[in-house]
């Protein structure tokens, strides 16, 4: 009994059949994501003309992993492929092919600006858009329209895409929480922790009288304490808006205001928040209307 309730809950989670709405919507926001992103950085590819110090400490091996072996003209001409395959992707032209070309292109792309950030090629904002693009690629439909005159039915195939990136995007707040237990423990919870963080940002960005927010945490151990211990709940809980609309109605607003405070008082933008759209049924919106 037990195995089969199991196996029930798994099958509705993944293979419920539904329209084509909430893979469509996920499409259109993980492209324009990745666009607002891509926008910013006018040209990027010329990072492959620094200095050779620069790239003294990058390996062959994740130059070859990630394609970056060409020339910066070439690199320059896939920059603007780009753009085009993630506008398309957001109209709905050539969806699948878009999707795909804008998946592989982000992954592409995405390790160059961490070349004078840091040696990791996994924190800059291109990881969701980049995977959720290549699933939505690989999805049957890709929520493109249906053609004319065909009749749209629910199907399992335009669900387990959107679970997919879902899962993906939550492992991202839950992977926060845990890599803060693991490295620094309760301790993490700790005023003075949180204290500190608030003190080296503000110098490190430029903010040496400090904001109101962060102020208020330097100057009362009580809101440091609340506020680490907020976002440590935030992190491990969020993955319950997965299975639970009662927990979107509570964590979705709360990671909202979250990443608004974030960048308020620490100065931390997640550039992946508009996301958090993701988990609004938009379908039913849309018949409710």
């Amino acid at each position: 009994m037990a195995d089969s309730a199991v196996r029930r809950a798994w099958e509705r989670f993944w293979f419920t059949p539904e329209g084509r709405t909430n893979l469509a919507v996920a499409r259109v926001l993980l492209a324009l994501v990745a666009l607002w992103i891509v926008l910013s950085r006018r040209d990027l590819p010329s990072i492959l003309e620094f200095p050779h110090a620069i790239w003294s400490n990058v390996l062959f091996e994740r130059r070859l992993r990630f394609g970056l072996l060409l020339g910066a003209d070439t690199e320059r001409a896939l920059w603007g492929v780009l753009h085009v395959a993630l506008a398309a992707t957001i109209c709905g032209l050539a969806t699948r092919w878009a999707a795909l070309a804008s998946g592989l292109l982000l992954y592409h792309f995405a390790p160059l600006e961490t070349v004078v950030w840091t040696g990791n090629p996994y924190l800059r904002g291109l990881t969701i858009p980049a995977l959720g693009l290549l699933v939505v690629a690989a999805s049957a439909s890709a929520g493109a329209a249906p053609r004319r005159g065909a009749v749209e039915t629910p199907s399992w195939e335009n669900r387990w895409p959107i679970v997919l990136i879902q899962l993906l995007f939550a492992q991202i707040y839950f992977f926060a929480g845990w890599s803060k237990l693991a490295a620094s423990g309760l301790s993490w919870l700790s005023p003075e922790n949180i204290r500190n963080y608030v003190l080296v940002l503000d110098q490190l960005i430029g903010f040496p009288g400090g904001t109101p927010g962060g102020n208020a945490i330097i100057r009362w151990p009580a809101v440091a304490a609340c506020t680490a211990l907020a976002g440590l709940l935030l992190d491990l809980l969020f993955p319950l808006v997965l299975v639970s609309r009662r927990a979107r109605w509570v964590l979705l607003p709360a990671a909202a205001f979250f990443h608004v405070a974030n960048g308020v008082v620490f100065h931390i933008w997640f550039q992946n928040a508009p996301l958090l759209l993701l988990f609004v049924d938009w379908e039913a919106l849309g018949k409710r209307r």
